[in-house]
């Protein structure tokens, strides 16, 4: 079940996962993605069963090296969030829209993610039902990495 606890933009599944390549690496990139895939999928089943927080407690449970605390939480649920103000330059896509690929690039939203992660090319592209630039995403993403410097995140 969704919740809503505030009015406003909310948090970006587009934000959290380009967020957590750029402060930890791309393998966070896409555990992030696959979290939020289990998260969607886990909507369409008859039974609800909180895969992705079960999953989520076995890896601190099992993988303690990754040295990850609620601080960690608390910071990338801070680059997530999605200032009121700047939500016409913030994509939140679906699953579907993270596989999409665009035909004249031959590469899909999540490609673009994790290529821009990992310092490489990505061709131009939309992202998002909002249809947000991926390169204006990319640069809101840079500023915003670095307010939270400035926060001490």
């Amino acid at each position: 079940m969704y919740i809503r606890h505030r009015v406003g933009p909310g948090a970006s599944d587009d934000a959290a996962i380009v967020m957590a390549g750029k402060v930890w690496n791309l393998g966070v990139a896409v555990g992030m993605f696959l979290a939020d895939a289990v998260d969607t999928l886990e909507k369409y089943v008859l039974e609800y069963g909180d895969k992705d927080r079960e999953i989520a407690e076995f890896i601190r449970q099992n993988f303690k090296d990754l040295q990850m605390d609620w601080e960690d939480v608390y910071r990338l649920t801070f680059l997530a969030a999605v200032p009121e103000e700047q939500r016409d330059e913030v994509p939140d896509s679906s699953l579907r829209h993270f596989l999409r690929v665009d035909r004249r690039h031959d590469q899909c939203a999540l490609e673009s993610h994790l290529l821009y992660v990992q310092g490489r090319p990505y061709a131009p592209m939309v992202l998002a039902h909002e249809g947000i630039p991926n390169r204006k995403f990319y640069a809101y993403v840079e500023e915003r990495l670095a307010k939270a410097h400035e926060y001490g995140f």
